[in-house]
């Protein structure tokens, strides 16, 4: 059973997207003006067994007959 969704006017729509993009603004805007922050974390040691991820491909193979 789905669930009744209240109508929406336009106006209300419109608020929404408004007020969304002025949230988004001002998250933009305090992201500009906090120093970014260093990282604390120790670096990782290289990633990777050191194997290769596929085996090499095999020697070329002979056409396919031509179809009677």
């Amino acid at each position: 059973m789905m669930a009744r969704m209240p109508d929406l006017s336009r106006r209300a729509l419109l608020g929404l997207g408004a007020s969304a993009a002025l949230g988004a603004a001002g998250a933009y805007g305090l992201d500009i003006l906090l120093e970014p922050r260093t990282s604390h974390a120790a670096p990782t040691p290289t990633a990777g067994t050191r194997m290769p991820l596929a085996p090499p491909p095999g020697p070329p193979r002979d056409p396919a007959p031509p179809a009677a």
